[in-house]
């Protein structure tokens, strides 16, 4: 076949193959050379009205363009994480898929790590209702501690007599990480007040449960050891109006909670890591037995304001009736 005769039939099948996954929101699982493309292999229309969100739609059509000419029927082809909704538990049919379980709340909202190509029949699979897109949401942190009447609190005392500052108690932030040199989160002795950090943007020491990650445990937060550092400063100023201790104002600025346990998830803050950091959290609260707040200061603008997102319902479910 001829050099033009060649390129025109690749640009057909690229068109095609647009035309289909934004019609049906099904990724074709075909190559993307003239050589390799196959039409057995690409899956057909979804079998069922499973909704799958415009903004997947829209991020699997830019996965599969620039992806054109860069695997071939030798490879699985690119990845997409995918948020699942479902009915029943689909783990096992995610898994068979060839998918990687990212954060699987209780089988009803799963993130998972899938190929392109496997999206429609994933779609298409029993008991699933939506797919959506991992979404990366915004800091938005607008709230002081003056507004909520914080002092008002510390008034009174546990039933040891000791102020209501948090003793025995963990605040989980998630977050973009947490400057764990800073005074408001040490000891009086200088020992560190955070138990673990979670750096989900980091490999090499993925915590118990999970494959991915950085965790740092206090020891090697206090000699300095821990290679996380928050390069934005948000989960620094988060923590420190939920847990600073005023230490490095001399102890005139200080958080709602200047007595509590810290963990810090520092996370992409895409829905699949805010989930895994859910599931993290609650876990170490049983481990180190100790009940847990969890602040989550940020938020976006693509899922419904009305308590029926992906992370809403993985919230509503964590944290029981």
């Amino acid at each position: 076949m001829q050099a033009s005769s060649l390129h025109l039939l690749l640009r057909i099948l690229q068109i095609l193959s647009l035309i289909a996954l934004l019609g049906s929101g099904a990724a074709f699982a075909g190559a993307a050379s003239a050589k390799s493309f196959n039409t057995k292999a690409a899956p057909g229309p979804l079998r069922r009205a499973a909704i799958v969100s415009p903004l997947l739609q829209a991020q699997m059509a830019r996965l599969l363009n620039r992806s054109r000419g860069r695997f071939n029927e030798q490879l699985a082809g690119p990845e997409i994480t995918v948020i699942v909704r479902s009915h029943h538990d689909v783990s096992r049919a995610i898994e068979q898929l060839g998918g990687t379980l990212v954060a699987d709340i209780r089988g009803k909202v799963i993130a998972t790590r899938l190929p392109l190509s496997k999206v429609s029949d994933l779609a298409g699979t029993t008991s699933v209702s939506r797919l959506d897109a991992d979404q990366r949401l915004h800091p938005a942190l607008d709230q002081s501690i003056a507004e909520i009447r914080a002092a008002q609190a510390w008034s009174h005392t546990d039933s040891s007599g000791m102020p209501l500052k948090g003793s025995h108690v963990l605040v989980g932030i998630v977050d973009s990480g947490i400057d764990y040199h800073n005074p408001d989160f040490k000891n009086p002795d200088g020992s560190t007040r955070i138990k673990f950090i979670w750096d989900q943007s980091l490999d090499g020491q993925a915590p118990n449960g999970f494959d991915f990650g950085y965790e740092c445990d206090a020891a090697s937060i206090n000699d300095g050891s821990c290679p996380e550092k928050d390069t934005d400063g948000h989960g620094t100023h988060v923590t420190g109006i939920a847990a600073g201790n005023g230490a490095a104002t001399g102890g005139r600025e200080s958080g709602v909670a200047p007595k509590a346990d810290i963990i810090m998830v520092k996370s992409s803050l895409k829905t699949s890591d805010v989930m895994a950091a859910w599931q993290y959290l609650l876990d170490k609260s049983s481990q180190l037995n100790e009940p847990i707040a969890i602040n989550n200061s940020f938020g976006g603008m693509m899922s419904p304001h009305n308590g029926s997102s992906d992370l809403d319902l993985a919230a509503d479910d964590l944290a029981g009736p």
